[in-house]
């Protein structure tokens, strides 16, 4: 984003060169790690009592203009198994909280810019430790959004409450 940022600085610097003036206050704010809930630069400021009546992302990745943006969430899954060797493994893997939240969660501004509301990905997986070997433990490093309405809290509880249910149906 380091593109957008000198972007920024060189577009507030080309309207003051023109004489234009906005209204209010304008803040210029950067942060590290947007991609990964890193808001260094966003948190300082609301710590020192930075507000704003509006904001302005300038992403590189779109030629759209968007006038809303999605929650987003992280979180680890770590799953316990016994281990088995290839020959007795079985496969199981269902998206279904990925697909219920998107058919029963709408909001039309985010759906406008990617055809759903919120999305559920499962970015990363590592598993066991040896190819010919049932892993007995995997992790999962995942990504959920939520949409206006939703709160971080009842987001984590939904997640949990699918990840019991499934260890549940799988004991």
């Amino acid at each position: 984003m380091k593109a957008s940022l000198a972007a920024n600085i060189y577009a507030l610097k080309a309207l003051l060169d023109l004489g234009l003036r906005p209204r209010g206050k304008v803040t210029l704010e950067s942060t590290i790690e947007e991609e990964l809930g890193g808001s260094g630069g966003t948190f300082a400021c609301l710590m020192h009592g930075v507000i704003a009546d509006g904001l302005l992302i300038t992403e590189p990745s779109e030629e759209n203009i968007y006038v809303t943006h999605p929650g987003i969430r992280y979180f680890r899954v770590t799953v316990y198994g016994k281990t088995a060797h290839a020959a007795f493994s079985h496969t199981g893997c269902a998206r279904a909280l990925d697909i219920e939240r998107a058919k029963r969660l709408f909001y039309p501004l985010v759906e406008k810019q990617t055809g759903r509301s919120c999305n559920l990905s499962m970015g990363k997986m590592q598993a066991g430790d040896w190819v010919s070997t049932v892993a007995g433990l995997a992790t999962l490093e995942c990504r959920v959004g939520f949409v206006p309405g939703e709160t971080r809290q009842g987001v984590e509880t939904e997640i949990k409450k699918t990840i019991r249910e499934a260890i549940r149906r799988d004991t």
